[in-house]
């Protein structure tokens, strides 16, 4: 019942709206997007392994019997710089023109967002007096994609033109987004040696070398998670992100609309983090279908 009632509210809503409207049209619409995760893009941390909340007998750097607590708390790996990630977004709007300045423009769109991650970390320090010398270098390259349905409803502004050829606007609102899958990318290593100067290195004593890889191919779960059970998938809490987005473009003969935007979201991504945030900027190519 309950959805039968929203479905003629809208339908009413929709209806009063498009009476009152000059004129309607639909704009399928495509582009790429540029997007990061704001401080934390959550693919290269780890838990801290020290007993916080499980039975003190639990030596560090253990794992308890019963496995890792929801709350435990996490680490990153020093020295990341999160990075500009590419994708795409499809979709199609609805303007509804009020009048030949002003319209109401929601749409809905497919969108992949998320972001890419570096760290170098590298160490090396002598025993003093020993002649003992020990280095280390460990790296990792990695990027997450989250997948979203976009509902952005927004309040669009035509700037006054003569020209029959190009017109300018604006656009700005609010926007809903749903996670609805992703993937996770990461290689990472190290290196570490030890080196005795002052024995004999010409046949390889006084010295030891050892290296190390990781792949991780998995999936994103928007799920209320901490821990991946399988060691690869990584968990966004947060399914739903709320934000604004704005921006502007241009209408080419009316036939071809060039819009750029940006849209932050207002939700962090991870429960952990609570500066992990969604930013897009997007760049997209709509036609125009007048009705």
């Amino acid at each position: 019942m309950l959805r039968v009632s929203t479905l003629v509210g809208l339908f009413v809503i929709g209806t009063s709206v498009s009476a009152l409207a000059q004129h309607v049209f639909v704009q399928p619409k495509m582009g790429v997007t540029l997007s990061t995760i704001t401080n934390h893009a959550g693919v290269f941390d780890n838990p801290v392994l020290e007993p916080i909340h499980w039975p003190s007998w639990v030596a560090p750097g253990t794992l308890p019997p019963d496995g890792l607590p929801d709350d435990v708390a996490h680490r990153e790996v020093p020295g990341q710089r999160t990075e500009v990630k590419t994708g795409f977004t499809i979709g199609v709007a609805v303007n509804i023109a009020f009048s030949e300045r002003f319209s109401l423009q929601p749409e809905l769109s497919y969108i992949r967002k998320g972001a890419q991650t570096r760290y170098s970390v590298s160490a090396m320090t002598t025993v003093v007096g020993s002649g003992v010398e020990r280095g280390s270098r460990s790296w990792g390259d990695g990027k997450v994609t989250l997948e979203y349905l976009e509902l952005p409803v927004l309040a669009r502004y035509n700037f006054p033109s003569k020209s029959t050829i190009a017109t300018f606007f604006v656009v700005a609102g609010p926007v809903v987004s749903m996670g609805i899958g992703g993937q996770v990318r990461s290689d990472a290593g190290y290196v570490s040696y030890t080196r005795n100067n002052n024995t004999d290195l010409s046949n390889g004593s006084g010295q030891s070398y050892s290296e190390a890889s990781f792949a991780r191919r998995g999936s994103v779960k928007f799920e209320d998670a901490t821990f991946s059970n399988n060691g690869r998938d990584l968990y966004v809490n947060s399914r739903y992100d709320v934000g604004a987005q704005i921006g502007g473009g241009v209408a080419l003969i009316q036939h071809l609309v060039i819009d750029v935007r940006y849209s932050r979201g207002f939700i962090s991504v991870y429960d952990r983090y609570s500066n992990a945030r969604n930013q897009t900027l997007q760049v997209s190519l709509g036609v125009p279908l007048i009705f």
